[in-house]
């Protein structure tokens, strides 16, 4: 499997007829989650934004939320506790219905080709993009709105 290294994705990250698109963003710095998030905002596309500090917090609320609605969790490699490797390998041990419609993409400041490698291992990892996030490949992320 080859992932997307990519600043436009179509439209698979949302439902066709969705008025908004929920994102989670897993990373412990507050800067890059802020950043983040302000490029989601300026994009122009309806971002729901859902933000953790604690890839374990992340994958609780997806473990205990039945109907959660996230369709995109842009994630970091670099945390404390739990990596995003680790938050990947328990991301897809969650049931079926937890992880449908998921699409995960890596949001780092790795650029390391080993990294890239051993994410592509990963059936729900769809991307890997390296930080900062600008405001065109945050408008690329769904197309969903627009159709």
């Amino acid at each position: 499997m080859g992932l997307l290294a990519v600043t436009v994705f179509d439209s698979f990250f949302c439902p066709p007829n969705a008025m908004s698109c929920r994102v989670m963003m897993v990373d412990d710095n507050d800067n890059d989650l802020l950043f983040t998030r302000l490029m989601l905002q300026r994009s122009g596309v309806d971002y729901e934004v859902l933000a953790y500090e604690r890839a374990e917090q992340a994958l609780r609320y997806l473990s205990d939320t039945p109907h959660h609605g996230v369709s995109l969790i842009l994630l970091d490699i670099n945390m404390p506790v739990m990596n995003g490797f680790a938050f990947l390998a328990a991301f897809e041990q969650l049931p079926p219905a937890q992880r449908e419609g998921v699409r995960v993409l890596l949001l780092t400041s790795s650029s390391d080709p080993a990294d890239q490698a051993r994410a592509a291992q990963f059936d729900c990892v769809k991307g890997y993009l390296t930080k900062p996030l600008d405001k065109v490949t945050a408008a690329g992320l769904t197309r969903c709105l627009s159709t």
